[in-house]
Order: structure tokens, then C-alpha cells, then sequence
């Protein structure tokens, strides 16, 4: 499964680390389960390994573990910084900058894959007409790092007009993101309110990461609210069929790894 290395300062460390498992013969595909294995291996000097009696699910996303999975627009560009600008009839009124070479990876306790995709983080979100959103490098990165052997929930948001599950990790955020600048309900004044930063579909987000998949009905024409809010992907709902259940609390621990550095027989 073939794709693009970007010129991010994580993709010649990918490009050597596929080169290293494709010489015992594994296919380089995010959704073979050997090869995801290997990177796994790989990405932590040989120290991680996914295994084959965990006590529950074995979350995995690897920085830049998504480089030589992109789409051809991405050559020549840095996949780790890719600036979005919006426009209105005013002009411009922001702009948000996504890492894309991220890769979210499941296991189930016996070390069987669940399921694997790529990921859209957003690292700054500029909307200075708008002081409902406060994102910025300094707090994703924080946030990132904070999510390391930390237990993983499936949940349900109804909370806006797109509703969705999302996996969230058991760490407090809150020291990292405030929020969003809205009114109290209990004392009736505006204040920045804590807003959990959870995996999610694409849709919108205050911080929050997409769990990219190509079927997301965000991709096509005049998609609605309704339509987004029926759709779950194929991430999810492999979760939900693993426990067996749409939601449910510690249905694992998050692993956080990073191809940077890497280095044959290291």
C-alpha cells in the first residue's frame, strides 16, 4: 500500500524504518497487522512489543507513522504542518494548522489488530474574530505527551449538532486547554470551560483529532448534520465490535511513540 513521504522532519526517518521491515518481506500496509507490529518494535529501540496476554485493548499512535501512507498532494510538503485558511465575504477570518502524518493503531489483548488509521491533528487554530477558540501549539503538544500509558474510554457526545463517539484518554487536559470562553450554568458568567481533547471523526474540532477514513460523508457535496452524526468510522465501529458494546471506560491503554530518531540495529 504504497504512498507519499512528505518533507516533514519525521519522513526520512519513515522512509528508513519501512526500508529496515521491508527487508524481512513484510508488506508496507497500515492495515497489515505484521507490518504494524514491526513499527511498533522499531519505533521504541526494540524495547515495545505488542503483546500476546495484555489485560485489555493496546492503543498505539505513532508521530509520523502515517509518512509513506499519503496522498500524492503531499510530496514536497511538510504532512506535519499543512495550513488551512478561511475565508468568508469579509475575507479572511482564520486559519488552522493540521499534523497529518500521524497513525492511530488498536490491538486486542491477544495481540490480534483491530484496526489501523491515519490521523488529522490540529496544532493551531487562529480565529482572532471568534473568542470561542484558544488552540495553540504549546498546549496540542502538551496534550500529546500527557496521553503516554494512559487509560482509554469509548464514549457518546450528544453535545452538538454533530453527535459522535469518541476515545478519550483518562489524563487531565485541563492544565494544557481551557477551553472555550462560554457562560456558566450554575453561576451565569462567561469563563473558558474545559473541553476534553478526544479521536474523533472529522467533522469540527476545538483541538479535538479526526480519525481520517475516506467514506466520511464530510468529503462529499452537501452533506448534512444528520448524515455526518449517522456515520462512525471504520475505526470506531471496530472498537465497538472488540468490547462488544458502543461505549464503555478503560477499554485500554494509549502507547505514544514516534519514529524520530530512528536508527538501524539502535
Amino acid at each position: 500500500m504504497a504512498g507519499t513521504y512528505s518533507k516533514s522532519n519525521t519522513g526520512s526517518w519513515k522512509r528508513s524504518l519501512d526500508a529496515e521491515i521491508a527487508k524481512a518481506h513484510v508488506p508496507i500496509d497500515f492495515h497489515n497487522e505484521e507490518y504494524l507490529k514491526q513499527l511498533v518494535r522499531l519505533c521504541n529501540d526494540y524495547q515495545a512489543w505488542v503483546e500476546n496476554n495484555a489485560g485489555s485493548i493496546q492503543f498505539y499512535i505513532i508521530d509520523g507513522g502515517a509518512e509513506g501512507f499519503l496522498e500524492d498532494s503531499y510530496a514536497g510538503r511538510d504532512a506535519g504542518r499543512i495550513t488551512e485558511q478561511y475565508f468568508e465575504d469579509r475575507g479572511w477570518v482564520g486559519s488552522t494548522i493540521f499534523d497529518d502524518n500521524d497513525l492511530l493503531i488498536a490491538f486486542s489483548r491477544s495481540g490480534g489488530l483491530i484496526s489501523s488509521a491515519l490521523l488529522r491533528r490540529p496544532i493551531s487554530i487562529e480565529l482572532p474574530k471568534s473568542e470561542n477558540y484558544r488552540w495553540s501549539e504549546e498546549e496540542a503538544e502538551k496534550v500529546y505527551k500527557v496521553w503516554d500509558n494512559t487509560p482509554v474510554s469509548l464514549y457518546r457526545n450528544d453535545n452538538f449538532n454533530v453527535k459522535y463517539f469518541g476515545l478519550a484518554m483518562q489524563a487531565d487536559t485541563g492544565g494544557y486547554y481551557k477551553g472555550a470562553w462560554e457562560v456558566n450554568k450554575d453561576t451565569g458568567k462567561k469563563e473558558y470551560v474545559k473541553i476534553t481533547i478526544d479521536l474523533h471523526k472529522e467533522e469540527g474540532t476545538k483541538g479535538c483529532i479526526f480519525i481520517v477514513d475516506p467514506d466520511n460523508p464530510a468529503h462529499t457535496p452537501n452533506f448534512t448534520d444528520k448524515t455526518l452524526s449517522l456515520f462512525e468510522p471504520k475505526f470506531i465501529r471496530a472498537i465497538q465490535s472488540a468490547i462488544n458494546k458502543p461505549t464503555d471506560s478503560n477499554i485500554g491503554t494509549m502507547h505514544m511513540l514516534s519514529v524520530w530518531g530512528w536508527k538501524p540495529n539502535a
